[in-house]
């Protein structure tokens, strides 16, 4: 699958809720992380509204934020890397059923 059209899910074990224009994760591990970066916020929302596509979060971050696409796609791969090694998100392929 093209790396664009791969898809974005929240983690189903974790919890987060918005308050004040920032994000409030807590994961499976009970570890407690905090997003307050307009365009992290922004990227975060989108995945937490369904399935997001990665070309799409990105798509978003250069109309937003005015920057390059390169730097869209660098800054948001970094991004979901992050948010997937901190158990936050997942593949949606890799999203547990029921």
């Amino acid at each position: 699958m093209n790396e664009g059209q791969t898809r974005y899910a929240v983690h189903p074990q974790a919890s987060h809720r918005a308050v004040g224009g920032e994000i409030f994760i807590v994961t499976s591990d009970r570890a407690f992380h905090r997003l307050s970066v307009p365009s992290a916020v922004d990227t975060f929302l989108a995945i937490a509204q369904g399935n997001a596509r990665r070309a799409d979060l990105e798509a978003q971050v250069v109309a937003r934020y005015q920057v390059s696409a390169q730097q869209a796609h660098v800054d948001v791969g970094l991004f979901l890397q992050s948010l997937l090694d901190k158990q936050v998100i997942v593949v949606a392929e890799d999203a547990p059923c029921g």
